[in-house]
Order: C-alpha cells, then sequence, then structure tokens
C-alpha cells in the first residue's frame, strides 16, 4: 500500500529487527504542524485541541490548536494542526 506522504518509515530501515517493529511505535514531527504516529492500538479521543493515542506501551496526548487527524490506516495516522506539546501517560 502506497502512503500518502514522504518520510522513513520504520518498515523500511534494514537493521530494525521484526521484533521491534512489532513492539515499538515510531513518532514522526514535523516542526509543529504535522505528526505521525506508527504502530499504534487505538485512537482514543479527539478533539481540536487534544488528541489521545495509545500505543502499546503508553497514551501518547498531542496538544495544541486546531488539530485534525488527517487519515488514519491499521499501520498509522497522521495529525496535522498547531501542535503545542507531547505528553508521554
Amino acid at each position: 500500500m502506497q502512503l500518502p506522504f514522504n518520510h522513513n518509515s520504520l518498515y523500511d530501515v534494514p537493521d530494525v529487527t521484526p521484533d521491534i517493529k512489532k513492539s515499538s511505535s515510531k513518532i514522526t514531527i514535523h516542526d509543529n504542524h504535522i505528526i505521525y504516529i506508527e504502530n499504534y492500538k487505538c485512537i482514543i479521543s479527539c478533539s481540536d485541541t487534544r488528541i489521545l493515542v495509545k500505543t502499546k506501551k503508553n497514551t501518547i496526548s498531542i496538544n495544541g490548536i486546531c488539530l485534525k487527524i488527517e487519515y488514519y490506516c491499521p499501520e498509522e495516522l497522521k495529525i496535522s494542526g498547531n501542535i503545542l506539546y507531547i505528553n508521554y501517560e
């Protein structure tokens, strides 16, 4: 499946073993406007100021202004907006 963005995927890195790919999440941030989360479990909640995403090890809280989920699929999701801060809970 071709994804609609251009960044290195955790699945494309040759030195990453399959067990790490399955158990780890990868977060890629572009400036403070775009964030990609790979290998997440579910989206817990979504508003224009806070999005909560559950990973296998943490809950990630993305806080900002005009946040929206651009797309999501089983492998990853893309969030855009003015990202102010990110917390691991």
